[in-house]
Parts: structure tokens; sequence; C-alpha cells
């Protein structure tokens, strides 16, 4: 089977990121961020355009001309005898207002695409910036951060645009882009390479995403990963169709998928640079329903247009194995990966239903479109019996309900272990991993008292809760899940939950990080999983 799109590459532009000195600039377009606050301002604009020019700008942002407050731009010609054809103003906002770093990271890496945009809808391919050394920021974070900003920024899904209603065609791309600086470029190159891997493979994952489920079957993504494993050869790819599934015992997941004329799939994909003798640090698990009805629950029609991106757990779980590959963790990672079409025919399984999971607990079915949950239940379960990974983490575009609770901005997740200083030390890394990246996440409970609400008279578990009243519906969700976790060989377990954050309808994420879409896939999960499992690399005593 061929795939007649590149997923890993449409969409992402390699660009020559630099690094030169202010004297010596070599490009001819200019970014200039502007912070609130004259004296800062105007250390910066002396600098670039000595002290006469300097003062006439500052008067400009005195009198509201140029704006320093966030986003908020002027772009203009550059001034007679100089070397900037163009100038772009970009305010930063207030920094001494903002009181965390991680805020700070998270406006640039926003500036970088603003600025990004707005050089090439004027047709201008290239342009400088300062290092953000006058922010605080090191030079390997900066240009991760520009790196990453730039790449996620330019990115639009135009697959099904006939040629001349396409806005940025390959001539109109950005080609380079130079950090001023006196420091050596070589304290910046591990950052613009590390931001161009973010790039690419959440590119990769916001085209998945994006692809509409009569091009993206479970087949198909499947075959998507096998290349993704042939470009990097590091990456084991294995598929099994249904009927390795069925001797495997993934009940559940064929269930899910049985009314499809497309046939389900389970894709393994092995990272092991440390050789079979380590065993697995880390297991990713990501739920890949690639376009859901809802089945016999039928969704409502404004619920089932968007369906086709209930995979964007499994497509956050490839692109992070794409991104831990290049890098060259030192850890190995296994990633299961279930995919299926929830789709109605006479033969879908059916609300009342009781299904034998892998596991061997009994499950009614309430509703079969609480159907993401027994997909990974399987999942989770294959990927402890086969793998034993010390820490398991899955991800999902699981509930309503965690929109409800956090809105688009916050990813929700939910942390078990029988330890509790693991339990705290995969928090923390989470926490940490979603500041980092921008991807925010805030952790919810998985206590025992919520399994009540799953109490079934006829089997050992409901697979949701059906009383609206009750509430709670993302929180009993991870419980269902935590059932399927094997923790006498998992150490810690962590579910994501990113229904409200995987793709977008309208911009709200993108008003607070603009490097984030509009419309469409977010990739939310590519860079949040890699850097969780970066972070656990740097707590070698819990790998």
């Amino acid at each position: 089977m061929t795939v007649p799109f590149d997923y890993y590459s449409t969409g992402f532009n390699p660009i020559d990121f630099r690094v030169a000195s202010p004297d010596n600039p070599g490009a001819t377009n200019l970014l200039v961020v502007l912070s609130e606050g004259a004296e800062s301002n105007r250390a910066r604009l002396t600098q670039l355009f000595g002290a006469e020019l300097a003062e006439t700008l500052l008067g400009h942002i005195q009198d509201g001309q140029i704006s320093t407050t966030y986003k908020r731009f002027e772009i203009m010609p550059g001034p007679l005898g100089s070397t900037w054809k163009w100038l772009l103003f970009l305010g930063i906002g207030d920094i001494a207002k903002i009181r965390r770093p991680y805020r700070v990271h998270d406006r640039i890496r926003s500036l970088a695409a603003v600025a990004a945009r707005h050089f090439r809808a004027k047709n201008l391919l290239e342009f400088a910036c300062s290092d953000f050394s006058e922010f605080g920021v090191a030079p390997q974070v900066a240009a991760e951060l520009v790196a990453e900003g730039v790449h996620l920024g330019l990115y639009r899904f135009e697959r099904y645009k006939t040629e001349g209603q396409r806005r940025f065609d390959e001539p109109r791309q950005l080609r380079a882009i130079t950090l001023l600086s006196s420091k050596e470029p070589k304290h910046f190159e591990p950052g613009f390479a590390a931001g161009a891997i973010s790039g690419r493979t959440v590119t990769l994952a916001r085209n998945l995403v994006n692809t509409p489920g009569m091009d993206l079957t479970p087949e198909t993504f499947a075959q998507v990963a096998i290349q993704i494993g042939v470009e990097h050869p590091a990456l084991e790819v294995e598929v099994l169709d249904e009927a390795q599934m069925a001797a495997e015992n993934l009940r559940m997941h064929l269930a899910v998928g049985r009314a499809s004329e497309h046939r389900s799939r389970l894709v393994v994909i092995r990272y092991k640079p440390l050789g079979d003798e380590k065993g697995y640090g880390v297991g990713l698990v990501g739920k890949g329903v690639t376009f859901d009805t809802g089945g016999l629950n039928l969704k409502p029609d404004a619920h089932m247009t968007r369906m086709y991106g209930d995979m964007a757990g499994a497509a956050s779980v490839l692109g992070a194995m794409a991104a831990v590959a290049q890098i060259g963790l030192q850890i190995n990672v296994v990633a299961v990966i279930p995919l299926a079409e929830n789709a109605i025919a006479g033969n879908a399984y059916r609300p009342s239903d009781i299904l034998v999971s892998r596991k061997g607990l009994t499950v009614e079915v309430m509703n079969t479109d609480a159907e993401g949950r027994l997909l990974l239940a399987d999942a989770l379960t294959y990927a402890c019996d086969h793998y034993k990974p010390k820490h398991l983490l899955d991800i999902a575009t699981l509930t309503g309900s965690a929109r409800g609770a956090l809105g688009n901005f916050v990813s929700a997740f939910f942390v078990h272990s029988d330890a509790p200083e693991l339990e705290e030390l995969l928090v923390s890394r989470i926490t940490m991993a979603g500041r980092d990246t921008g991807e925010w996440c805030w952790q919810l409970p998985v206590d025992n008292d919520y399994k009540a609400q799953l109490t079934s008279d006829v089997a050992d578990l409901e697979s949701c809760e059906t009383d609206p009243g009750a509430g709670a519906g993302a929180i009993t969700a991870a419980v269902f899940l935590r059932e399927f976790v094997d923790f006498e060989v998992v150490e810690s377990w962590a579910h994501f939950d990113i229904a409200a954050t995987a793709l977008m309808e309208r911009g709200l994420m993108y008003a607070k990080s603009p490097y984030q879409p509009r419309e469409g896939a977010t990739g939310i999960g590519v860079r949040l999983l890699k850097e969780v499992i970066e972070g656990l690399v740097r707590s070698r005593g819990s790998i």
C-alpha cells in the first residue's frame, strides 16, 4: 500500500537559522521586540539605529504610534541610509509583570511565529532579530524558542486546495532567520536543531489530524508509521492485523472497529538504544479512532463533523517517537497505537453488550460513543504484558468533560503510582514539561471513590457513567483506564485527555499562543510527551 501524501514533510519548510554580529547582520529585514519601559527600549534601539533615530522612535512609542503591547505591531520601510529595508516593531508587553520565566519563553515563541507570518505576507523571506539575551534568555533556549515558533507558526494545511488557491506556495516561504548576538554560533546551534525537530514532528501530527477519514484510515495510518520507521531506522515498527489482534485477545478494540469497512490495526513502535536487556523505561499509548460516528449512539450533526480528529492521541505518539529517535535519547521507549473506525452497520457493537477485555475483566457497554477507552484499555494491557515499561503514558481525545473543566487552553492529566514519591515525580515532570512547551496541563484526581460511578450489575465494570447529573466524566474515564494498567510491572502511569486542545474550531488558543492555528490540528502532545521523556531521562534514578 502506498501513501500518496507526504505527512512528514508537507507543510514543513527547512529554514536556515544563523547567528551574526549586530555590526554585520547579513540580513535586510529586522524584527524589533519592544517591551513596556522606555529605558530598556532606549538601549536596544540605540544599539540598532544610533542615538538620534532611537530618540525619534522612542517619541513614536511615547505618542502611541508604535505599540509595546503584547503582539501589537507596526511594519514600515527602513530609514534612509540604513542597511534595513523593512522594520517590524512587535510588542512583548511588560516583562516585569510576567512572574514566571516559562511565560516569557512562550511569548518569545509566539512573537517568532507572528513575525514570520508578517514577513512572509509581505514576501520578505528573511529577517534578523535580537538573541533575546536582554530578557534573560540563554542562547540555546532562545534559538529553540525562535525555531519552534517560526516552524509552528508558518504551518498551513492546504492539501485539498488546488494550485491557484494555495496562499503560500514554495516561492513564498521564509528561507533564513538570523539571531544578532556577540556570542559564538555554537551556543545557539543545538537549540536551532531541537526547534526544527519539534517543528517537523508537530507538522507530522497536524497533517495526520487534519486529514479527513476518507483518506486517513487505520490502514493508512499504519502505513505512515512504517514510513516513519524507514526514515528513522532506530524505530522498529510492527503492525498487527485483525487476525493477529484476535490472537492477542484485543476483543474490545476489535468490537469498536468491526462495523467499518476499514480494518482495525495495532501499531507497535520500539526504540531501543540501550538494547533489550535494559527493558523499557517509558511506554506510550495513543488513541487512534480515525473517524468516530459515535456508533449506534450516533453523534448529533454538530458534534460529528470534526471527528476525523479523534486520532490526535495516536498522531502525537507517532510524532513523539520520531522526535525521540532524532534526538537520540538514551532510554528505551515503546509505543502502542490502537487504530479503528467507529462506524455503523448491522454488525456494530451495541449498548448493553458485555465485552471481555484482554485483561479478562468484563465491561458493560453503556454508550458506543465512549469507544476510545475500550481501545486504550486493551492497548494498555498489551503494553504491560509484552513490554513492562516503568512509566506508562497514554494520551487521547477522550471526553467533552475535560473541556467543561478546563476549557480550550489546558489539557487534563491524571497520575497514579503505588509509590507516592514516584507519583509526585511524574506529576512534577508533566507540569514542568507543559510549562516549558507551552502545552499547559492541569492535574485532576483519579481517586478510587469515583469507581462507584462505574459499578455494573452484570459485568465487572461499566464502560462509562451514564447519569448526566453525576458529572466527573473525564475523571471516571481515567479511573476506568487505570483498571487496565498492571502496577506489578508499571511504576507510574499518566493519562492525558486532550479532547479540548487537540483540534481548534475557534481562535481561542491562537489568541494565547499564536504559534497554534486559528482552526485545525494543534499537534498538542508531541512536544509535551518528548519533554516528559527527556525530564525522566534527566531523573536517572527513575528510569
